[in-house]
């Protein structure tokens, strides 16, 4: 690998940077000691891509309906603020409280 000093490389660093990315490698030296390898960026296509969990993981057909039965009961809608105090001033439409049945309800 062709050896360079690091005075040479600021002088001609547009030069170099050129050589690099057509495929030449090179080590940049201080008192002839290596101080870093340059050499052409490539980029990682190894990463993981959508679908990388395919065959281990499955979504039931139902998804988009599942608890279609429970939450209603869970949740309920309300439609007069003024039932509740504390609600009051909300638009009605972001007036939903959780509302947790107890058999003592």
């Amino acid at each position: 690998m062709k050896q360079i000093d690091i005075h040479m490389a600021k002088t001609h660093l547009s030069a170099l940077v050129e050589k690099a990315a057509t495929g030449e490698s090179f080590v940049i030296t201080k008192s002839g000691l290596p101080l870093v390898v340059v050499h052409p960026y490539t980029p990682n296509t190894s990463y993981p891509r959508v679908g990388f969990l395919k065959g281990f993981v499955s979504i039931p057909a139902d998804f988009d309906r599942m608890g279609s039965k429970e939450i209603p009961s869970i949740l309920r809608v309300v439609s007069e603020a003024t039932s509740y105090p504390c609600l009051r001033g909300y638009p009605s439409w972001r007036l939903v409280v959780l509302w947790h049945n107890t058999p003592d309800q």
